[in-house]
């Protein structure tokens, strides 16, 4: 009965980690607000090494019998809270580059909680034999991860209308911890001074937070002014989205002149 507990506890917290795993998986490193910069987890390949990570401990959770279903959960979730302790005050694309959030004392209480849960399930006395539930098990891990994935794409904002309105200024939001900030801030430096020139800059700082027009996204991150140097268009992030803002920016023709 205790290896059946173990293996229930383990695929339900086997849920976020498959739709962590999922979304760092299929979503653009561009695009990923990814803290670490130095070694292997370092953007490129730390999105997808820890997505990959993340699948492997679902994949274990669901297929080791019994207790022995907690292990690779416990594991990742004490590595997690490990990570997340380190980079506190970083923003991070946890669940992809629409779920971005600095991490907190929140953060690491979940992935602390998670882990405790997978390590008292894991030393629950009992056997580790095979169970013959496994396939509910299967079908519960399942059903909690198709849950908290649909729940999340409630969440996402629906998709707004194309902004008309002529752009005159970009104020742009970046962090030194952010790597797709450093891309990005090398592609406007090869614009053309007029473009450039339009470009205001902001550099935050660990803690900092994003003003109210940008709440809720990641960096790098815009919002388009117009003339009398006010917000006209939504914000956007990633790279894409923001090089796309700034190529709208309306020169003005004493700009022009300027920069010739």
């Amino acid at each position: 009965m205790s290896g059946l507990i173990a293996q229930l506890a383990a695929v339900g917290l086997a849920g976020p980690l498959a739709v962590a795993g999922y979304r760092k998986l299929t979503t653009p490193t561009a695009e990923l607000p990814w803290p670490i910069e130095r070694g292997p987890l370092a953007t490129p390949y730390g999105p997808r090494i820890t997505a990959i990570a993340e699948l492997l401990a679902v994949v274990g959770a669901i297929l080791l019998p019994g207790v022995w279903a907690a292990a690779p959960i416990a594991l990742m979730y004490a590595g997690l809270t490990g990570v997340a302790v380190a980079l506190r005050g970083r923003r991070c694309a946890c669940f992809g580059a629409r779920q971005t959030k600095a991490i907190g004392a929140l953060h690491i209480a979940a992935n602390a909680a998670a882990a405790t849960v997978a390590v008292v399930a894991l030393l629950l006395p009992g056997s580790a034999a095979g169970l013959p539930a496994r396939g509910g098990a299967v079908v519960l891990g399942l059903a909690i991860s198709l849950t908290v994935l649909l729940l999340l794409e409630r969440r996402r904002p629906a998709a707004e209308a194309p902004c008309t309105e002529p752009v005159f200024a970009v104020a742009l939001y970046v962090s030194d911890h952010c790597p797709s900030c450093r891309s990005l801030k090398q592609l406007v430096s090869t614009m053309d001074a007029a473009r450039r020139d339009a470009v205001e800059m902001t550099v935050l700082q660990p803690g900092d937070d994003l003003p109210s027009a940008a709440a809720g996204l990641g960096v790098p991150c815009a919002v388009g002014l117009g003339a009398d140097g006010q917000p006209v268009c939504p914000a956007v992030d990633g790279i894409g989205k923001v090089k796309a803002l700034i190529d709208r920016v309306v020169i003005r023709a004493e700009s022009s002149a300027h920069a010739g």
